[in-house]
């Protein structure tokens, strides 16, 4: 058996840099200090062998015996086959390491395991062929095994395959998936169809089963949130401060947004106890429950009511009859008055005028007809 590729004896730190080059092949700047890394062809096949080695002249003297035989050299210092390149590239704890990666971005537990299903789907299509040994063809085969998500599916690969490259295990030129075009997206629906009527959307929520999915829709449903931005509060990323300003203020939400802010968005009792319970839970209603769920619930009503369609209805319902609820005793000008009177664009406005700690709460008539009789009662 030959031995075409080795993986790293040890992860590689995500703030690892490449710094220069050595004659074995390029050197990685980590927080222990500079790290040999061997990178050669031997025979039509690719070797990379992170080496743990204290200075430039050990790593020569790894490069001599590496090339007096690089199958028993790896044998006797890695102790791993594989039988094409960059086939370890697939492995479990590659993909593991990927996705502790993306959470350390911030990104949602149900978006990264959902990104995971769809790479490891990849995977399984491409027989967990070597990415290097990969053509564009071969990846456009894949997808059309497949009946739906190819915009997922592209943008999940491509997020695996940039990390790859990010570090240091994959080169652009031998990544086929950078030439992979993301497809466009299309309005598909109107407006009239993202906007539901008060009566359907209180059939649907009282026949959703499950408390997370109601909890989950009621606050989609009632702030217009992004489903992300319910999903990042529910995990604990974001945080509830109660307030009970009398003047219809319960709590403040604080959650971070996918742009790096952490806007604050006010809320009624009511839909405090409901992001309370998800927390409480560890997690809100995957996107795929939720889903599930809203088309069993929209049943006889001759539309099936889409999650993804509740921010655009709160937002078409607040234009028409949206109510500012404000602190009791407020005073001061609004935001957007003083920008305008500085002359400040819209960006300033942002970045300097958002640090109000009770914001006004901004409420659709929706709250108060979304019943079932299992909801717990409101403290």
């Amino acid at each position: 058996m030959t031995i075409a590729a080795v993986s790293p004896l040890r992860p590689v730190s995500p703030q690892a840099t490449w710094v220069g080059k050595w004659a074995g092949g390029r050197i990685r700047a980590t927080a222990e200090g500079p790290k040999y890394v061997i990178e050669k062809m031997v025979a039509g096949h690719r070797y990379v062998v992170h080496l743990d080695v204290p200075s430039e002249a050990r790593a020569l003297l790894e490069l001599k015996a590496f090339r007096a035989d690089p199958v028993r050299y790896v044998d006797l210092h890695r102790g791993e086959r594989e039988t094409a390149p960059k086939a370890s590239l697939w492995s479990d704890q590659t993909l593991d390491d990927w996705e502790k990666a993306k959470l350390a971005e911030g990104c949602t537990a149900e978006y990264v395991g959902s990104c995971r299903n769809y790479v490891e789907d990849w995977r399984k299509a491409l027989n967990k062929r070597a990415i290097a040994s990969l053509k564009l063809a071969d990846l456009q085969r894949a997808l059309k095994t497949w009946n739906g998500g190819r915009k997922f599916r592209i943008i999940a690969l491509k997020s695996y395959t940039g990390w790859l490259r990010d570090q240091g295990l994959l080169k652009r030129a031998e990544d086929p998936s950078d030439s992979l075009a993301v497809p466009t997206s299309k309005a598909t629906k109107s407006i009239e169809e993202r906007s539901y009527r008060t009566e359907d959307l209180v059939t649907v929520y009282g026949r959703l089963e499950s408390q997370a999915c109601r909890d989950t829709f009621f606050l989609r449903a009632t702030l217009g949130m992004h489903g992300t931005e319910v999903c990042r509060l529910a995990e604990g990323k974001g945080r509830l401060e109660v307030v009970e300003d009398p003047g219809g203020i319960y709590a403040v939400a604080v959650f971070p947004h996918k742009n790096g802010s952490a806007p604050r968005l006010s809320l009624s009792r009511r839909q405090y106890w409901a992001a309370k319970r998800l927390q409480d839970r560890g997690g809100a209603a995957s996107s795929s429950t939720l889903y599930e769920a809203l088309v069993k619930a929209s049943k006889g009503l001759g539309a099936v009511i889409h999650a993804g369609s509740l921010r655009h209805n709160w937002a078409t319902r607040a234009l028409e009859e949206g109510q500012e609820i404000f602190p009791e005793g407020k005073k001061g000008l609004d935001r957007q008055a003083v920008a305008e009177q500085l002359g400040h664009s819209p960006a300033t406005n942002k970045k300097y005028y958002s640090g109000v700690r009770i914001p006004p709460r901004r409420a659709i008539p929706l709250e108060d007809v979304l019943i079932h009789p299992d909801d717990p009662p409101t403290p």
